[in-house]
């Protein structure tokens, strides 16, 4: 079986994670211009369709997140450093799926 979906910009440093029925991607930037995309897509392969998910209070500049896809509590974590400016923080977030 061949899939052939086009995923938006980026995929470069972005985490995913999976459930039973959908692959999520978070994050991101693209490798030419260093764009941030501080999003969520969420892949529907029986429909090959990709959905973004919009997420309340994302911060802007994510770095260097993780994540991890906890089903039994229907959330995804994500753990990454938010910049503003020259300030850096570390951060534990989540999101409802």
């Amino acid at each position: 079986m061949k899939l052939d979906v086009k995923l938006p910009p980026p995929l470069a440093r972005s985490c995913t994670v999976g459930s039973e029925r959908f692959p999520y991607i978070i994050g991101g930037e693209t490798s030419y211009s260093f764009t941030k995309y501080n999003q969520m897509l969420r892949f529907n392969p029986t429909a090959t369709e990709i959905k973004e998910i919009p997420i309340n209070n994302f911060p802007k500049k994510l770095e260097q997140q993780k994540c991890v896809l906890v089903e039994k509590l229907n959330r995804i974590y994500i753990l990454g450093r938010t910049a503003n400016g020259y300030k850096y923080e570390n951060r534990i977030m989540y999101s409802e799926i």
